[in-house]
């Protein structure tokens, strides 16, 4: 079985603004941006695709997709309570350095941990894995490196130094109840 994460395109947000679960459109490059991605995955099998319910995600999954695109919304980004849609340098100091201390352990104000997230994301993990099926995912980079910490057995503290660019693929691979990572950050 594979399972090929592939991160959504540039949404349409100004740079420094903290966004996670807002559900944002796309930057006027989408059409370029699904052309190349559609080239790269030319040639993969895959049975069947899953996508985070947020826009930015599920456009790219059902341009993609030959057939249904199953929502999940376990697949959604970081949620980041009352930080969503506030300029970094909005948000006081002294909140964000609190949080970055240990953001694995400490939500946002009204959001979420990333341990919260990765425990979501493996129980999506776990669903699907039982299929044998290689799937495609159209997610969020906090939701790969989540995965990836895990199929990595890297601590969660770690997972940022994985670089997960916009359009890229990563690709896990199960077999014989063993996962894999064959690919981080592709580039089309």
């Amino acid at each position: 079985m594979n399972l090929y994460l592939l991160r959504h395109t540039q949404p349409d947000v100004a740079p420094g603004i903290c966004y996670g679960q807002t559900d944002l459109g796309l930057a006027a490059s989408f059409d370029a941006e699904l052309q190349r991605i559609r080239a790269g995955l030319a040639g993969l099998h895959i049975d069947h695709v899953h996508s985070s319910p947020l826009q930015r995600c599920h456009r790219l999954a059902a341009a993609l997709a030959a057939g249904k695109v199953h929502q999940d919304p376990r697949l959604m980004e970081l949620d980041f309570g009352e930080w969503e849609l506030q300029p970094w340098q909005a948000i006081p100091r002294g909140l964000v350095e609190v949080w970055t201390e240990d953001y694995v352990r400490r939500a946002p104000p009204g959001g979420e941990s990333f341990f919260d997230l990765q425990q979501r994301v493996i129980g999506f993990f776990d669903e699907v894995s039982a299929n044998n099926q290689d799937l495609l995912v159209v997610t969020h980079a906090g939701v790969i490196r989540a995965l990836l910490a895990h199929a990595l057995n890297m601590q969660l503290l770690d997972a940022f130094r994985l670089r997960v660019d916009y359009g890229s693929l990563s690709q896990l691979e199960l077999q014989d109840g063993r996962v894999t990572v064959s690919a981080v950050n592709r580039r089309f």
